[in-house]
């Protein structure tokens, strides 16, 4: 079979469009770098199994076969450079320090960088899978959900993805650890320092995701400092050297790194002469598979710089995603303020009974909590990863659903404890002058039915809330009866 036919079969392998549980930066590392370093294994394959893959300058009077035969034993034996001007030492020790043990074994360098490359990814899935849900099955209802023709099957994919999220962050295990989590500080610590022990601490995906990023940055490292050790070159220098003299296209002068005319020295024993002690030959021999190497590594090395630098912006980029609680307070905010469909529970205030800033307060405190306590970290987790793997419009219906799983569960609870802890704050005499006044609330599209229509645009411009009143003598409950 022609080793050029896997060509098509690799490129159809890892550069296909398909559904995935990470983002494009993940891909970039199993996928795209994978595809690429098999590739270059490929053709240096094929170039080893050529007939130019080394030749040898024999003496005069070498038959054909003792031609071929020297380039065999050249070929498979290590042979070593020296410079121009430099005499051949005498002494084999000396020969020796100049050896080159790599080009035979370029091909399966290659294939073992590719399977470190796709090592993380491995390690991604076995792991990930063991919490409980799948976010390869949840992405690609996402997915599906934006080609699906009917609305009614469009409606379903996105409340499994919703019912899906819902029980893995409200799990009654996770619960039930809860306390544990508020008084055990050596139990943070752990949750934060090792993945498994937050699989029912809410942390479980967000450390294990965080964890994979830095092990992709580490393998560029490792593999640099293997292609040393393989090589026998510094690797980073003879990159920096060869980007360098790329201004003078590929077709680059010789590198010390990879030598093109090398020496190569052989013993043969004669037994047509009485088997004589072994004879030394020493011949000199031009590598051309060196020509195909210097530039494949060339272009590893501006290629693995690349996706250094993008591994390390994907590390913070994701960091400042999912860490710092006001990036993620105002990315649900906004997602949810945002909303006009009236059967997603919303929160509209009569200004006259109830003052902004009780308002602007507890809805602070329902944010906070819906993020917190009901998605925690991981919940928030599987919006970001949705969002960087499905539509706009999915990941908003995906939100509005899991909201208003959140109010009737949870919302009027701590409402209620968001207006104590106003008033807590800021003393009891506030309390005493609002328990005067009496609120009755008939909602038509989450705002008061008595209200004109100059008080209905203020009152939508100064309010964002997404539930209902927190007045002690209001309901808290959705809009429409049937969510």
């Amino acid at each position: 079979m022609d080793l050029f036919y896997l060509i098509p079969f690799v490129s159809t392998l890892f550069l296909s469009q398909t559904d995935t549980d990470d983002d494009l930066f993940d891909r970039l590392n199993y996928k795209y770098t994978v595809a690429l370093l098999l590739l270059f294994a490929i053709l240096t394959t094929a170039s080893l199994f050529g007939s130019n893959r080394i030749h040898c300058w024999s003496r005069a009077n070498y038959p054909a076969s003792y031609i071929k035969y020297t380039n065999f034993i050249c070929f498979i034996t290590q042979t070593y450079q020296l410079s121009n001007d430099e005499r051949i030492p005498e002494k084999i020790a000396d020969r020796k320090r100049g050896l080159l043990n790599y080009y035979q074994w370029t091909p399966f360098i290659l294939l073992l960088m590719a399977l470190f490359c796709y090592l993380p990814r491995m390690v991604w899935r076995a792991l990930s899978v063991r919490s409980g849900i799948d976010l390869l099955d949840i992405i690609e209802a996402a997915g599906e959900s934006k080609t699906v023709k009917e609305f009614s099957d469009h409606d379903q994919l996105v409340q499994y993805i919703v019912d899906t999220i819902d029980m893995y962050v409200d799990d009654a295990r996770r619960q039930r650890d809860a306390d544990k989590r508020q008084s055990h500080i050596l139990r943070k610590i752990c949750q934060l320092c090792c993945c498994m022990l937050g699989k029912f601490l809410g942390n479980y995906f967000i450390t294990l995701y965080l964890f994979i990023k830095i092990v992709y940055i580490f393998n560029v490292v490792l593999q640099i400092l293997l292609l040393n050790l393989f090589l026998d070159t510094n690797f980073m220098k003879f990159g920096f050297e060869s980007f360098l003299m790329f201004r003078y296209g590929l077709n680059q002068a010789e590198s010390r790194y990879f030598p093109r005319e090398t020496l190569c020295d052989f013993y043969v024993r004669e037994p047509l002469r009485g088997g004589e002690p072994l004879q030394r030959i020493t011949v000199q021999c031009v590598l051309t598979v060196n020509l195909f190497n210097q530039q494949i590594f060339s272009l590893l090395w501006i290629w693995y710089m690349i996706v250094f630098g993008l591994n390390i912006y994907s590390l913070c980029l994701w960091i400042h995603r999912l860490i710092p609680f006001y990036t993620r307070y105002e990315y649900i905010k906004n997602r949810i303020t945002r909303t006009s469909r009236t059967d997603i529970p919303r929160l509209r205030i009569h200004f006259k009974h109830v003052n902004f800033e009780l308002g602007g307060y507890v809805q602070h405190e329902l944010i906070k909590s819906f993020i917190i306590d009901y998605l925690e970290p991981d919940g928030f987790f599987f919006i970001r990863l949705l969002t960087a793997n499905a539509s706009d419009f999915v990941v908003q219906e995906i939100i509005e659903g899991l909201w208003t799983y959140y109010v009737k569960k949870y919302a009027e609870n701590d409402a209620k404890k968001a207006e104590d802890s106003f008033y807590e704050f800021r003393g009891h005499w506030n309390r005493d002058t609002k328990s005067q006044v009496s609120t009755n609330f008939v909602m038509r599209d989450g705002l008061p039915e008595d209200l004109t229509d100059a008080k209905r645009k203020f009152l939508r411009q100064t309010t964002d809330f997404d539930s209902r009143s927190t007045n002690l003598q209001t309901a808290f409950k959705p809009l429409s009866e049937d969510v």
